[in-house]
């Protein structure tokens, strides 16, 4: 009775990585550690569609940041750069796409 249950919970583990797989399921731990970093530089007024997917050892990140509207092009090249070391310091054998965007903060008057 002992060894079919083991055999249960082990087949059940490997099933649900294999079905996480499928779904390009990524690790919860892995989006958290990427937004932390994301987070943490000032450069970055937000970011959004960050997405994330597994490949066997690999991990596969592409994510929309916002600069200052005022960011020249070669500060932006530098400020990706920068966020994709990063990531990849805290992010294992990982695979980055980062597209900018100019980030436009409306004024009280532009609102009305």
């Amino acid at each position: 009775m002992g060894v079919a249950i083991i055999v249960l919970v082990v087949c059940y583990r490997l099933g649900k990585r294999s079905v996480d797989v499928l779904l390009d399921k990524a690790p919860l731990e892995t989006v958290n550690k990427i937004e932390l970093v994301l987070s943490s530089i000032p450069e970055v007024k937000y970011y959004y569609n960050l997405k994330v997917r597994t490949s066997g050892a690999d991990t596969f990140i592409k994510v929309v940041i916002a600069l200052d509207d005022k960011t020249m092009f070669e500060t932006a090249h530098e400020i990706c750069s920068n966020v994709e070391k990063k990531i990849c310091l805290a992010v294992e054998r990982c695979d980055i796409f980062i597209h900018p965007e100019p980030f436009i903060q409306k004024s009280k008057t532009d609102e009305n």
